[in-house]
């Protein structure tokens, strides 16, 4: 007979199906196999796919991190900014500056996405080459992502003799 896949009503899952509409592994046996969509609770529901059924992981969304200016005269700042870009296929996304400027008040900083933002905070005063990058994982898949180094050097002073 028969046999048909497709998602669960709610979505929560899809499974194969036979001629009466009863779930089944094709041999008669009414535990057929089914694969549960992990990230159902969050949106990510199954996608019927064409008669082939899957439940769709969420992907990272888009990051822009960048550090302005890069060239500074020392004890100068700079601004350190990142924007995620969302859409309905992403996750929330945490990311965290590390920066190489002892006590930078941009060091150790960390922000969640939740949808699409720009977040931005100024460096304490940069007095030699300073690099600064940008970690970040998904909320929901733990899946990293890593951007930089962004270097910011510093203008040199020149005096006339």
């Amino acid at each position: 007979e028969p046999l048909t896949r497709r998602c669960s009503d709610d979505g929560r899952y899809w499974a194969t199906y036979d001629a009466n509409d009863d779930m089944t592994d094709g041999n008669g046996n009414m535990c057929g196999p089914r694969e549960d969509c992990r990230y159902a609770d969050y949106g990510f529901t199954c996608v019927d796919g064409g008669g082939n059924p899957y439940c769709p992981e969420p992907n990272l969304p888009d990051v822009d991190f960048s550090v302005s200016p890069t060239l500074v005269h020392k004890d100068e700042q700079t601004n350190v900014k990142w924007t995620a870009t969302m859409d309905a296929s992403t996750e929330p996304i945490t990311c965290t500056v590390s920066s190489s400027n002892a006590g930078d008040a941009a060091h150790g900083w960390a922000q969640t996405a939740y949808s699409t933002n720009t977040f931005s905070r100024l460096s304490s005063p940069i007095r030699a080459q300073t690099s600064y990058s940008l970690n970040c994982e998904g909320t929901l898949t733990h899946r990293g992502a890593f951007y930089g180094p962004i270097f910011v050097n510093i203008i040199p002073d020149f005096q006339e003799l």
